[in-house]
């Protein structure tokens, strides 16, 4: 009856981690997507303070859990992450509209991969 018990708290714990790591990515990389969407329209209407500001924001994001998604997901989409932040400076430098705006974009798209790859369906709970 023992073994028992400690399998139930084993799983318990398992499942409580699973919903932690779920409600983590779900907000943070919800979050820094929403930041570069907003940073890719500034940057279309040549608004270079606002969207620098917003992609700072972002990048300080990520930076505060980079080793929190490091690791817990794959570490190939978290180094295109850091490049494709290091492009953008480039792309703001230079003032090009087009390249900063799709580097953000991407970098969105990027961050809703990494939480919907660790959202909550049902084949990931089995």
């Amino acid at each position: 009856m023992k073994r028992l018990w400690i399998g139930i708290l084993v799983l318990a714990v398992t499942l409580a981690a699973g919903l932690g790591l779920w409600r983590c990515a779900d907000r943070f990389c919800g979050g820094i997507s929403r930041t570069l969407e907003d940073s890719a329209a500034m940057a279309q209407q040549a608004r270079w303070d606002e969207a620098n500001a917003l992609t700072d924001q972002a990048r300080a994001q990520w930076e505060q859990y980079r080793d929190f998604f490091a690791a817990f997901t794959d570490h190939e989409p978290v180094e295109e992450v850091g490049s494709l932040f290091r492009q953008l400076e480039i792309y703001a430098a230079c003032r090009d509209a087009c390249g900063y705006a799709t580097t953000c974009v991407q970098l969105s798209s990027l961050a809703d991969a990494i939480r919907e790859a660790h959202g909550m369906q049902w084949w990931t709970v089995l």
